[in-house]
């Protein structure tokens, strides 16, 4: 689909690649925010263990959120290349139609 136009039929020759799973960035912020966030709600506390406690989640979140990126970014499968070729189409549309069954 397009922006802003309605969804339809898209000829060979107008797809250049197609990505297959989302960025490692959105398993970053999700894998590292979780213990960041929970981190800071028990730093805010201030009560005792709680401050260290938060103080601890929070680091971890920031140490462990680049490393789920990385290997997000790794294990990520190849963006399938078309490049407007109908023989790259038929190929790919090949793998496309076993991945989806």
């Amino acid at each position: 689909m397009r922006k802003g136009t309605e969804s339809g039929e898209i000829k060979y020759s107008d797809v250049y690649k197609i990505r297959m799973k989302r960025s490692a960035g959105l398993t970053a912020l999700i894998v590292g925010g979780i213990p960041a966030a929970a981190g800071t709600v028990l730093m805010a506390r201030n009560s005792g263990w709680d401050g260290l406690a938060g103080l601890i989640l929070f680091m971890q979140g920031l140490f462990i959120a680049p490393i789920a990126g990385g290997i997000k970014a790794v294990l990520n499968p190849r963006p399938l290349i078309i490049g407007g070729n109908h023989e790259n189409w038929m190929i790919k549309k090949q793998l496309l139609d076993q991945k989806l069954q």
